[in-house]
Formats: C-alpha cells, sequence, structure tokens
C-alpha cells in the first residue's frame, strides 16, 4: 500500500500539455481577394485607405478568419518599379528667405512614368540630397503568406509582375479594371509639394507625406532644422504594396453585394495542444505497483499451495474456515476432566 504514495507524487509531472505554433496542417478553405469586384469607385474610400497606409507605415489591419493559423494565399494586385530620374527638373524647388521645398510629387497618366517623386534634405542654411525617382505601375501576381495569432502579419512569398498598366484609356475602364485604380489612389495621395516656413518652423503641405514614418526632421539649433528623407526607389514600392496588401483586410467595398473574396480549398497551419509524456515519470510508480503487486500473487499462490486445501468458496466453508478457538478450548478442557 505505501508504494501508492509513489503515484500521485510522480505520475502527475509525467504528463505535460505543449502548444507548438503552427505545427498541425489541415485541410481549410482560403479567402483569395479579388480586386475586379472591388468597388474602387469609391474616391473617398480609396483616398482616406491610400492617406492610412502612407501615415501609418503599413497596410490595414488583417482579421483571422480561423482563429490561430497560418496559411498562404496568391492574389493579383498591382505593384511600383522605380528608377532614378537624372533629368528631372528641381528649378520648380523654392529655396527662397522664408521657404524652403523639400518634396514634390507629380501624378501624369499621360506620361510614361505615372508618378514621379523628388525630394531634398539638409537643412534651411545648406540644403543638399537632391534626388528624384519615376515610378511605372504593374499588375503583379502577389503570394503571400498570412500569420494569424496575437496580432496579424502578412509575409511576401514572391511577386511577379505580369503586365505594364495603361491610363491611356477612358476613366470607366481604369474603375473597371481596379489594378489602376489602386496605382492611382496612391499617385493622388502623393500628388503636391512640402515647404518648410522658415519665418514660423512649419511644414506647409495638405499631403499625408510630412506625417509619415519615412520623413525625418531633426532640430539642428534654435533656427535651422534638418530634413530626410528615404530612399524612394525601394519606399514607394513599399507602399504601393501596403496599399495593395490591405485587399487583404476586408475593409474594402465589393462592386455587388456580397463579398469581394473567393474561395479555395487549400491548408492550413494551426496551433492545437499536444501531450508529451516523461516516460520514466510514468513508468516508474506503475512498474513498481504492478512489480510488487506480482510478487505478493506469487507467494501468496506458493504459501496456499504448501499449506492450504482446495475447496469451493460456498457460505459453510467460509464459516468453517474462520477462527474456531473458543470451541477448541472447550474441548481441550473436557479431555482433562476425564482424566
Amino acid at each position: 500500500m505505501l508504494l501508492l504514495v509513489l503515484v500521485p507524487t510522480f505520475a502527475p509531472g509525467s504528463i505535460h500539455v505543449i502548444t507548438r505554433d503552427f505545427g498541425v496542417l489541415n485541410p481549410c478553405t482560403i479567402h483569395s481577394p479579388n480586386i475586379s469586384l472591388v468597388d474602387t469607385d469609391r474616391n473617398v474610400q480609396m483616398a482616406s485607405f491610400a492617406n492610412t497606409v502612407i501615415i501609418s507605415g503599413s497596410y490595414l489591419p488583417t482579421p483571422s478568419p480561423c482563429g490561430r493559423c497560418a496559411y498562404n494565399v496568391t492574389f493579383v494586385g498591382t505593384s511600383l518599379e522605380c528608377t532614378p530620374d537624372p533629368s528631372y527638373d528641381f528649378s520648380d524647388f523654392k529655396n527662397s528667405s522664408t521657404e524652403f521645398s523639400i518634396y514634390r510629387g507629380t501624378l501624369d497618366i499621360n506620361a510614361p512614368a505615372f508618378l514621379t517623386v523628388a525630394t531634398r534634405g539638409g537643412t534651411f542654411s545648406s540644403p543638399t540630397g537632391a534626388r528624384a525617382v519615376r515610378c511605372i505601375a504593374y499588375s503583379t501576381l502577389h503570394t503571400v503568406g498570412l500569420w494569424h495569432d496575437a496580432i496579424s502579419r502578412i509575409d511576401p512569398r514572391h511577386s511577379t509582375p505580369l503586365t505594364k498598366l495603361d491610363f491611356k484609356i477612358p476613366d470607366r475602364q481604369i474603375q473597371l479594371d481596379g489594378l489602376s485604380a489602386f496605382a492611382a489612389a496612391l499617385g493622388l495621395a502623393l500628388n503636391g509639394i512640402v515647404t518648410y516656413n522658415a519665418s514660423d518652423s512649419s511644414i506647409v503641405s495638405r499631403l499625408p507625406v510630412p506625417f509619415s514614418p519615412f520623413f525625418h526632421t531633426e532640430d539642428q539649433n534654435i533656427t535651422d532644422i534638418a530634413f530626410s528623407w528615404p530612399d524612394m526607389e525601394t519606399t514607394l514600392p513599399s507602399l504601393m504594396q501596403n496599399l495593395t496588401f490591405s485587399l487583404l483586410s476586408r475593409q474594402f467595398h465589393a462592386r455587388e453585394s456580397g463579398t469581394y473574396f473567393t474561395q479555395s480549398p487549400g491548408l492550413c497551419w494551426t496551433t492545437q495542444p499536444m501531450y508529451e509524456y516523461t516516460t520514466w515519470r510514468l513508468l516508474t510508480p506503475y512498474g513498481m505497483g504492478w512489480g510488487a503487486t506480482a510478487v505478493w500473487l506469487v507467494v501468496g499462490f506458493w504459501h496456499v499451495g504448501r499449506n492450504g486445501r482446495e475447496r469451493d468458496l460456498t457460505f459453510l466453508n467460509l464459516v468453517e474456515g474462520l477462527d474456531m478457538a473458543p470451541k477448541s478450548k472447550h474441548k481441550r478442557r473436557g479431555h482433562r476432566r476425564a482424566s
């Protein structure tokens, strides 16, 4: 019986519940956005999403359709390819006694490059780093991995440009294909001027660009501020990618009633609890108990075989097997009197 104390002592610690993140592969339904089903006629909504992407520096939050899970999605969206523009004319940049131009974006759907962005850094007293890039938009096949846990994230797998987007078509067709509308929405959000006013040390612009994470300022002294910009060859394509990935947020309106997502069978990685056993902790207490039980059974059978006799377990035989010591004592007293 004392061996039973080992069971509650050692056995509970032999079983552990572990959770392996995204370690179980299960069949599931994959929801892929179809940009042709998005109602891009909602210009205010498109502008709002483009501004949000620029200010946040990221895509719109993506809800989880399956709790804690991960899966891959392939869909057609828009991408940008930006290259340096060495022929850009910076003469339009203001550099007066009070105003200092630091950014200019130009959207021109009739030009070979539909978007041109020029930036200038340095300080008001010593401007430096004037650069310009021109961008071409493409329809692109995107494959991404979606991870839904405490927060959701999108990991780009690979992108394959398909065709260059042609803006020299009727406006209605631009709206219908959706791809050009996404590029135009970002271009409109970047179209304009950012100026620094030295008289009151303020940034003058109606654009979201000065409030974005890729625009940096640093105080040099009481009267001067330094401005810096990232490499626009990579920053602008990243913004376009984030706007395209925002399709996965489900916040866009469908052109017709319903959804702009299509469904297809696929595989999802999920997170499920699993049990892990520590073999020696589990087998030691039970093994010792089983071993002791077997030993006592062998000893018991050996004693029964040596000293006992076989009988059936009727009630009478059980009574006869009881200790009849008082009766035996009475017989012994009678025998003494007779002698």
